[in-house]
């Protein structure tokens, strides 16, 4: 009997990050090839908390760029200017959020190599509150942006819009 509780607090314990991975989920992970001669890039993740808690994003780091940072685009008169966001961003439970062109994305700043279609890349959310101490590693494909601008349309209007913003102070 004692050794089956034990056993179970074991678990318990063990569930923790496991469950972090189960309750959070990327739907969604890619980027855009690189123009010639572009040193930064962008990427987009949408990412669904199934959980009872909040989750909190503190990070997102990775080693295709030299610096990695959340930014969004905000209208300042008539210029659409980007700006970094502060962290932590904050998805509520039950909610996704969506990172799109034109709206919050990751930006990859010093591009060790240019982004080549079918590439794929990886990236860490590091993640804090009720998920502390958990990341979720991600695989980022890379994808033609001509063709992309086909289906989405102007990027820079943002059509693909964001489902919650997830910005958290």
């Amino acid at each position: 009997m004692m050794r089956s509780l034990y056993f179970g607090i074991l678990l318990l314990a063990l569930a923790g990050p496991a469950q972090a991975q189960q309750t959070l989920r990327v739907l969604k992970a890619y980027a855009f090839d690189s123009p010639p001669g572009t040193a930064n890039g962008a990427a987009y993740l949408v990412i669904e908390n199934n959980g009872p808690a909040q989750a909190e994003i503190v990070a997102i780091t990775g080693s295709v760029a030299k610096h990695v940072a959340v930014h969004s685009h905000v209208q300042d008169g008539d210029l659409r200017r980007m700006m970094p966001l502060e962290l932590p961003l904050v998805i509520p439970a039950g909610e996704t959020l969506t990172m799109a062109p034109g709206g919050i994305h990751v930006m990859l700043m010093g591009l060790k190599a240019p982004l080549a279609v079918g590439d794929l890349f990886a990236l860490e959310v590091k993640l804090a509150g009720h998920h502390a101490d958990t990341a979720l590693s991600v695989q980022v494909k890379v994808f033609d942006v001509a063709f992309a601008q086909t289906l989405i349309g102007d990027r820079s209007q943002g059509h693909m819009g964001q489902e919650h913003t997830g910005h958290g102070h």
